[in-house]
């Protein structure tokens, strides 16, 4: 049987919302052995709070059930196939147990903010003395260094201050976020892609390296052609819709058959002369052939919005997938515009088996996106659920440190470790 690429390291990792636990996830995917560290005192926030959010239709069935905090499908989501540890780092004791699991690890990841692990007195340099060879990961929004370093941020901070936000919208000025966090997603690749660098010079060096990955940075990575354009014509580009600089028509247009009160849209995207024809005789539209305003894409381009209403009047009449399928026959660019509905009967994504079974303690069998790679050494280990709060504690303490029954019996019973959140 294959071996994934990560399997044989160990994964420490005191992340907590997205970001970090994202990362993680990843190199749990490629076979890492990934251990999920939060306290009783202060779970991840992605559990949401122990009484649960009863007026938030967030778990499975809208129930909140016994133990929310293990039923909420964000948290669920991003930390599959990882063990769970609730361990007090406050605590001296916790605090050597962490030192004890550092120590038999190869890599740490966490994304507090920049000065956290320092006052815990638990930083790279505290930590390269227990494991020579370790690699950290440091996932702050802001860096470490500059006057923003102990500012906390999300990924719609990361947005608006990346400059994101200002490209995403309908008209110049009024700036909206993606409604993915993709601040967070980028920190994710980038933060795994650096681990996997560093394991790699750690086989040809023997030595490990602390890893600083500043979030805003990972952003502003995507803006690179913006600022380019900015820094050659003084000018920055604001936010134009699903327009085109040069294309028309170019957009998301209406059309029948959402569910209750979603909308139903199909894109469609002209970029030459012969595809606006086949839009044309799709559509059965030989007046606007015809029409001066849009016999050239410069022409259609000066009249868009008109070109536009027209458009969305012919598409209403059509339910999404039937319209997307006519235009690709005619060599229209086009595509039915889908929402998270869509893909639990999507062909493509149920043929790519994109969505996997997980069977979780709490929530039972639920679907969730399973690994984003297919590798011809496959096939792919089948995930595993995420950690219920504390669930591996004896486990991890007991079969990987090797501590007595009974010493961790007293952890649990003065509160050092635990399965319940204390508020």
């Amino acid at each position: 049987m294959s071996r994934r690429a990560l399997e044989g390291y160990r994964v420490l990792s005191l992340t907590n919302h997205w970001a970090g636990p994202s990362a993680v996830r990843l190199l749990a995917d490629m076979g890492a052995q990934a251990i999920k560290l939060e306290a009783t005192k202060r779970p991840d926030p992605a559990r949401g709070p122990k009484a649960g959010h009863r007026d938030r239709r967030e778990y499975p069935n809208d129930d909140v059930g016994r133990d929310p905090w293990n039923r909420v499908p964000r948290f669920n989501e991003r930390h599959l196939g990882s063990l769970g540890v609730a361990l007090d780092l406050s605590d001296p004791r916790g605090k050597q147990v962490f030192l004890d699991l550092v120590r038999v690890s190869d890599v740490v990841v966490e994304n507090f903010s920049a000065n956290v692990m320092r006052s815990l007195g638990l930083d790279y340099e505290v930590l390269r003395q227990v494991k020579s060879d370790l690699i950290m990961l440091s996932m702050p929004g802001f860096g470490a260094s500059g006057p923003w370093k102990n500012y906390r941020s999300f990924g719609p901070t990361l947005e608006y201050l990346s400059g994101m936000a200002a490209l995403t919208g309908y008209e110049a000025g009024q700036s909206m976020p993606s409604g993915v966090l993709i601040p967070d997603c980028m920190a994710a690749m980038h933060g795994a892609s650096a681990v996997l660098v560093a394991l790699f010079q750690r086989q040809q060096t023997g030595a490990g390296q602390h890893i600083e990955l500043a979030q805003l940075e990972g952003t502003l990575c995507l803006m690179g052609d913006v600022l380019l354009q900015t820094a050659m014509s003084g000018e920055s580009p604001m936010a134009n819709g699903n327009r085109h600089a040069v294309f028309a028509p170019h957009g998301c247009f209406p059309c029948k058959g959402g569910v209750g009160k979603e909308d139903a849209w199909v894109t469609i995207a002209v970029t030459s002369e012969d595809q606006w024809a086949a839009l044309c005789r799709v559509a059965k539209k030989d007046d606007w052939l015809a029409d001066p305003h849009y016999t050239t894409m410069a022409a259609r381009k000066s009249h868009e919005l008109e070109l536009n209403a027209g458009i969305g009047v012919w598409t209403a009449g059509f339910e999404k997938y039937q319209l997307a399928h006519l235009l690709q026959k005619a060599g229209v660019p086009a595509a039915p515009v889908l929402n998270a509905r869509d893909h639990f009967g999507d062909p493509q994504v149920l043929a790519r088996n994109m969505l996997v079974p997980v069977d979780h303690p709490s929530v039972g069998v639920r679907s969730y996106l399973g690994t984003t790679w297919k590798t011809s050494a496959g096939p792919d280990a089948e995930p595993k659920p995420a950690p219920t709060l504390g669930q591996h504690n004896r486990f991890v303490l007991q079969d990987i440190l090797g501590m007595d029954a009974a010493a961790v019996d007293v952890l649990e019973r003065e509160g050092v470790i635990g399965t319940e959140p204390l508020k």
